[in-house]
């Protein structure tokens, strides 16, 4: 009776194992799969927002050279003492241009490239925060296929105590390793939720 007892005992071991490491295994990999999905998101949203920050840069340089261009012309026609011509090309500036012309330092002073830059350099912080997140889900979805993987080794070392014969040395070193698995992947699954 006792050995029928320590039997059955046995075999609700490997079964509480191999149910155990079974459900934690899906567990974390849904969990590495939405992060997986989430860091994908990120990193093309990131690579949408450099795309427009690349047309936005374009944009600037044109406009810098229309702008340097158009100035070349008020400032020909104020020395040719035709102010009515420079009137007209100094109201062809942007008003980033016009503005730079009342200040002191002006025209084209550092006021007027960080005027004309600022849209972009938000645009491209933006996507520099998208990708530090996708870098970081990233990170976190490496560590869930960490979990994965130290379920799997103990699902599988128990899966094998499970059709050992009874008694065998093996058997009873499969179910060690499969619970020592089930802890570290406890372990690795808690550290990695607390990154989440």
């Amino acid at each position: 009776m006792a050995e029928t007892n320590k039997k059955n005992r046995m075999q609700n071991l490997i079964a509480g194992l191999i149910v155990a490491l079974s459900v934690l295994t899906a567990y974390a990999l849904f969990q590495s799969s939405e992060v997986a999905s989430d860091s994908n998101d990120n990193f093309f949203r990131a690579q949408g927002f450099l795309t427009d920050s690349n047309l936005e840069y374009i944009q600037i340089g044109q406009d810098l050279f229309y702008d340097l261009n158009v100035s070349d012309q008020v400032y020909l026609h104020e020395q040719n003492n035709n102010q009515e011509m420079a009137d007209y090309f100094f109201n062809q500036l942007t008003s980033a241009a016009q503005d730079s012309y009342e200040r002191p330092d002006g025209p084209f002073d550092e006021a007027y490239y960080d005027a004309v830059y600022e849209s972009v350099l938000e645009i491209d912080e933006q996507a520099d925060e998208l990708f530090i997140l996708a870098l970081l889900q990233s990170r976190i979805h490496v560590a869930f296929q960490l979990a994965v993987t130290i379920f799997s080794v103990g699902l599988a070392f128990a899966a094998w105590a499970s059709l050992m014969d009874k008694g065998q040395r093996t058997r009873s070193l499969f179910i060690v390793l499969s619970s020592v698995a089930l802890v570290l992947g406890i372990l690795q699954l808690v550290r990695t939720l607390v990154l989440e």
